[in-house]
């Protein structure tokens, strides 16, 4: 199961949560340091720019439970 159009579709019915894809085309590269990727997939989720969680599993959780 692709995780991409479940996640829009969530992104779609919740109206004030954005989905931001990253293309990862080296796990050296500033991005992926920069939010600390090391598998695919990742979620993270914000309060604006405070990190909430960075636990895939926990936020789709979180999604799926607002």
């Amino acid at each position: 199961m692709r995780l991409g159009p479940q996640l829009e579709a969530l992104i779609h019915r919740r109206g004030t949560v954005r989905l931001r894809k990253i293309d990862v085309v080296s796990w050296q590269s500033a991005v992926s340091r920069q939010f600390n990727i090391h598998r695919l997939p990742t979620l993270q989720l914000y309060d604006g720019t405070r990190l909430v969680s960075g636990d895939t599993r926990q936020v789709l959780r979180t999604l799926n439970s607002q």
